[in-house]
């Protein structure tokens, strides 16, 4: 999965409506790609859970249909190259450090 911070998410449009052009398609997403398993284990840490488990994809596509465990599972990588050749760089350069600060804003409320 790309994933991006709610705060970066903001910063780079605000970059995109001063120096984005019309009609290119930028990629916001982090730095670091990561697996739906692991950003799952890792909210589930954050949230005080054990090790969350998991379904064979076979079972999941019996259970569920194969195209929402495909979207799932399936390898997207994105690149931000483009936006941040206009400046914009990820506060939050990975899911981990960006989980990390929404906990912790969570928790101290």
């Amino acid at each position: 999965w790309d994933v991006v911070h709610v705060d970066d998410l903001v910063e780079a449009l605000l970059v995109l409506l001063e120096k984005g052009r019309p009609g290119e398609i930028y990629h916001v997403v982090d730095d670091t790609p990561v697996s739906m398993r692991d950003f799952f284990q890792t909210m589930g840490h954050h949230l005080g859970k054990k090790r969350i488990g998991h379904v064979p994809v076979f079972l999941a596509n019996l259970i569920k249909g194969r195209d929402p465990i495909k979207a799932g599972t399936r390898s997207a990588r994105s690149s931000n190259r483009k936006i941040k050749s206009l400046g914009w760089s990820p506060r939050y350069p990975d899911f981990r450090s960006g989980l990390e600060a929404t906990f912790r804003t969570w928790q101290t409320g």
